[in-house]
């Protein structure tokens, strides 16, 4: 028993080898027409797919064909032809059917057989059929359900090697299980598989009709040429005249195209140059013209007469080029065969995409050679052809399309400049740490002069204190407005007015005026921050909101008003607190960007928030403020955004210098609120 079941299961692989690997096997495709005033709407049928290994084929099966209610005494068949079927080009082949094709049933299944002669991908697809009336007319009906089988075929088994009895004097062995071996690499697709399927994809008509042109331009050996010239018509070339006779190739001949020799004096002949083309040669009286039909008897009905048109003023074209384009003088032919078509070749093959339209023949068409890199994604030595109608026109000269740049000095470019702004960014930094660092010390060097207050602080990272002096001194800042100028920059815009005296008695800053824009700003960035309690630890530096911008002037009494036109954001390194260096390089980083950035602008102030504090100036606050806003017309912006209304502060100055706080404050003080500010600056 073992070695019958070994041969069945060979003979089972063997035929499994042959099965669709993918691929739905049924599908109903439907069509409708009308046919002596009657509408036929309904139409369908069931279209299976099988295989048979044994003789390596696979058949379409067609059964239940049914033309709909109005079938009945209608004596219309459905027609299966060879030209209703699309197959991939290397691995399938129709086999030999009745010269009028095959006439499907409603009760019987019609079979279409055809030969499987390779591997790999492959498709069948079924776009149309033939409807044939009682006297034998075959009218095309296009399905407007098409059905389309796409699958892999595997190869043929080996035969399956037969075991040798044993011995009936030794026991008999277990063969050894074999190995499995690793699958052989997928084959790539074959290119005329992939460009005859694409343009299958394109809606029938002439753009359809066109891309089977080209596929026939591209891939002459295919095995399925002969059945796609029966879909195309005729395309005719130019060739020099023989005497009295002009003489044209003839392409995509099915077979042996025929025309009437009663009216033209003339020939058709093959080529002879181991083409598959012919040769036609009419004999023409000069400047004369007219149309001659020729009829190609092995193409589809739709396809089967195509007309020449024979002009005695026929199209040119001269091709000219420069370094960076080439230009197209058309002359000759008629403008009623417009437009035409300028096809780009490169070693005989055309691209989809790599073709011009030509709307007259009276003037000329200049093109950037790149354009033909652009459409082909191709570059080297391209000829060009003029399509005119069926005729094709061949141009003299070549146009040579050079390869795109390298991209890999753009990448060294930018690295340079990436490289260098990090350098550039490391030496500015340096140079500035260098300039604080200079700057305390000189000033921990300068004796204490009157008026001058010291703030010692303690860094949490460092044992030794270090004192930042601040000095109170009158502006000098040439920035400065005069009262007149000041005045009219108030009539310029919407200002909002805040008096200080209100929460200060002693306060040499006496007015500031918010602008929209540093409203809008000082809200967005409120938005953005965390309302969250912050603790600020002895000796550090707290986290900064911002610099304040604008102008001031002083009156003939010192007392100061200022003008708050803009609000630059610091997005710190820590949520909480700054260390006391870092504060330092930052802070005089951050003001000469901002330097930078607003020239001429002064510096009036700084903002921080105040979540759940309270409105007053820490420790750490007065450092900030009396190591880096010591002119008078300086002041400190706090909000509590824990506060239903944001509370918000001003700290100014005294007219003696020392900084306004909690204990100068005016009786029964009552905050600004940064909600009203808002909602008054809203349009």
């Amino acid at each position: 028993m073992q070695l019958p079941i070994r041969s069945l299961l060979c003979t089972l692989l063997l035929t499994s080898a042959w099965h669709l690997a993918q691929g739905q096997r049924q599908q109903t495709m439907r069509f409708q027409f009308e046919h002596n005033g009657i509408s036929y709407n309904n139409g369908s049928a069931q279209v299976a797919l099988t295989d048979d290994p044994a003789n390596k084929e696979i058949q379409l099966v067609f059964t239940n064909v049914s033309l709909g209610p109005n079938e009945p005494g209608s004596g219309l068949k459905m027609v299966l032809k060879d030209d209703c079927i699309y197959l991939s080009t290397t691995n399938l082949q129709l086999q030999e059917s009745p010269p009028r094709g095959l006439a499907l049933s409603k009760d019987a299944q019609i079979k279409r057989r055809i030969s499987i002669t390779g591997v790999g991908k492959a498709f069948i697809r079924i776009d149309k059929l033939y409807c044939r009336s009682e006297g034998g007319e075959d009218r095309l009906i296009r399905l407007i359900a098409p059905v389309s089988f796409d699958y892999e075929i595997g190869g043929a088994a080996a035969e399956p090697p037969q075991p040798s009895p044993a011995p009936n004097d030794q026991p008999r062995q277990t063969p050894s299980k074999p190995k499995p071996q690793p699958a052989p690499p997928k084959a790539a697709e074959d290119p005329a598989v992939i460009a005859y399927r694409e343009a299958l994809r394109i809606p029938a008509g002439k753009d359809r009709e066109r891309a089977l042109q080209k596929y026939l331009d591209n891939f002459p050996k295919a095995a399925n040429v002969k059945e796609v010239k029966k879909q195309v018509e005729l395309g005719f070339v130019p060739q020099a005249p023989e005497g009295d006779r002009v003489v044209y190739r003839i392409r995509y001949a099915a077979c042996t195209p025929q025309f009437d020799t009663a009216q033209f004096v003339g020939t058709v002949e093959p080529a002879g140059d181991g083409s598959p083309d012919y040769l036609l040669k009419l004999a023409v009286n000069r400047g004369e013209s007219f149309d001659v039909a020729l009829t190609d008897p092995c193409k589809a009905e739709k396809v089967r007469t195509t007309s020449l048109f024979i002009s005695g003023n026929p199209l040119k074209c001269a091709l000219t080029t420069t370094e960076t384009r080439f230009v197209l003088k058309f002359s000759g032919g008629s403008n009623a065969k417009a437009p035409f078509i300028v096809e780009y070749l490169k070693d005989g093959m055309s691209f989809p995409r790599g073709f011009e339209t030509i709307e007259s023949t009276d003037k000329e068409y200049s093109f950037p050679i790149v354009q033909i890199r652009e459409k082909t994604e191709a570059y080297g030595t391209f000829s060009l052809q003029v399509r005119e109608d069926n005729l094709i026109l061949p141009v003299e000269g070549s146009v040579y399309v050079p390869p795109p740049p390298p991209v890999w000095p753009y990448f060294v470019a930018a690295f340079a400049l990436a490289l260098a702004a990090f350098f550039y960014s490391s030496y500015r930094k340096k140079m500035r740490k260098k300039a604080v660092e200079a700057k305390v010390k000189k000033k921990e060097e300068t004796p204490a002069e009157e008026n001058e207050n010291w703030v010692p602080l303690q860094p949490p990272s460092s044992g030794s204190a270090v004192k930042i002096r601040t000095t109170a001194r009158p502006a000098t800042d040439p920035k400065a407005l005069s009262e007149s100028e000041f005045e009219t920059l108030l009539k310029g815009a919407q200002y909002r007015l805040l008096g200080m005296k209100r929460h200060w008695p002693d306060t040499v800053l006496t007015e500031i005026y918010l602008s929209p824009k540093s409203i809008a700003g000082i809200s967005a960035f409120l938005h953005d921050q965390r309302s969250t309690i912050l603790e600020e630890e002895e000796g550090s530096i707290p986290e900064i909101g911002g610099f304040l911008l604008g102008k001031y002037c002083v009156s003939e009494t010192g007392e100061y008003r200022v003008v708050l036109t803009d609000f630059v954001p610091i997005v710190p390194e820590e949520h909480n607190v700054y260390q006391l260096q870092f504060s330092t390089e930052s802070l005089v980083r951050e003001l000469g960007d901002m330097q930078d950035q607003f020239p001429d602008r002064s510096l009036v102030g700084w903002f921080h928030t105040h979540p759940g504090h309270g409105l007053f100036l820490s420790r750490p606050d007065l450092t900030i403020h009396n190591g880096f806003f010591r002119e008078k017309y300086q002041f400190a912006m706090e909000i509590d955004t824990l506060t239903p209304h944001l509370d918000t502060g001003f700290f100014t100055r005294t007219t003696a210098g020392p900084v306004n706080n909690t204990e100068t404050q005016a009786p029964e003080l009552t905050w600004f609120h940064w909600k009203e500010i808002e909602q008054q600056n809203k349009p």
